[in-house]
């Protein structure tokens, strides 16, 4: 998490002043945006309205499959 903070520090938009919340940071496991100079792709929520986050979005999917 560390090595995360210090990198996304020299992001453009840490610099402009976006700065996420520490807890939303760690809520949304943030840490995991980043992997070297790779930018992680997040998985993008279809439903209406989306889903809060992405575990939120395994779960709803998988009641509407019938695995749940």
């Amino acid at each position: 998490m560390i090595e995360a903070v210090q990198e996304q520090s020299q992001t453009e938009k840490w610099k402009a002043g976006y700065i996420t919340t520490p807890a939303r940071w760690i809520r949304g496991e943030r840490w995991e945006d980043y992997t070297g100079a790779e930018k992680r792709v997040r998985p993008r929520c279809e439903h209406i309205p989306p889903c809060a986050n992405p575990f939120w979005c395994q779960v709803v999917t998988q009641r509407e499959k019938g695995e749940l």
